[in-house]
């Protein structure tokens, strides 16, 4: 078994996903609430090194490794932004808005750029409706009043409360999955949500996504570096079977 080509390909395979996530944080980067995918690097024990080849004398390794990768969602929270619209809103701390997908099902997101559909409803960019803590916000359409939205998510229409939007958190934030775009779902089987009265409610505000330009760029040039170094030790690593196994050829003949 030639380890250096298996390590080889198991690192090109770990940069092959690093530049996707990359190529996906910054494509989001727009997306009001976006948090950003990271990559785990790590390694795992793939095999025994055959004994004639361990250094034993200096206690050398015993197994060799592979490298491995694995996704990470960063919820950190994003700066927010100041736009005076009144139907948007920021999550000042942790936890998540509620929305509710056609289907039936609870979706989480930071993205607050809400808005009122034409039957007064409160959604988001999807269409979707913002759920508040009893069911669904609806604006009075005989009501020519400003909306309002206080600190704590109560929404009100003058002196009319419309509703309390659903602030949640998860005690694992590891139990949420993309959904789409800025919308996470809790993972099959996971624990649900709980309500979390603390975090503030922003309004005329958005939280921008939490990828930095920059980091990214600097992610993308390492990994493409790291890529192409890799195919270059593959490369070599064939080169080197090739002209043994034309060697073994020509002494066999």
């Amino acid at each position: 078994m030639n380890i250096g080509l298996f390590s080889a390909a198991s690192a090109l395979n770990t940069n092959q996903k690093w530049l996707e996530s990359v190529s996906e944080n910054l494509a989001s980067q727009p997306i009001p609430g976006f948090k950003r995918t990271q990559m785990v690097v790590g390694a795992e024990i793939a095999g025994e090194i055959p004994k004639e080849y361990q250094d034993v004398a200096n206690e050398g390794p015993t197994s060799y490794l592979l490298p491995t990768s694995k996704a990470a969602l960063n919820f950190s929270q994003g700066d927010l932004k100041r736009t005076e619209v009144k139907t948007d809103f920021a999550l000042e701390g942790k936890g998540f808005f509620v929305v509710q997908t056609p289907g039936g099902d609870e979706v989480f997101t930071r993205d607050g750029e809400f808005k009122f559909s034409a039957d007064g409803q409160l959604v988001n960019k999807e269409g979707y409706p913002v759920l508040g803590d009893a069911g669904p916000i609806f604006a009075n359409a005989l009501n020519d009043a400003q909306i309002f939205a206080e600190p704590d998510g109560t929404i009100r229409q003058g002196q009319q409360i419309l509703g309390k939007l659903r602030v949640v958190d998860f005690g694992d934030l590891n139990n949420l999955e993309p959904y789409s775009g800025g919308l996470f779902k809790a993972k099959q089987g996971a624990p649900g949500p709980v309500e979390i009265p603390e975090t503030k409610v922003r309004q005329g505000y958005l939280e921008s996504a939490n990828v930095s330009t920059v980091k990214e760029m600097a992610g993308l040039i390492l990994a493409m570096r790291n890529y192409e170094a890799n195919q270059k030790v593959i490369q070599n690593a064939d080169d080197k079977l090739g002209k043994a196994i034309q060697a073994l050829g020509e002494s066999a003949s």
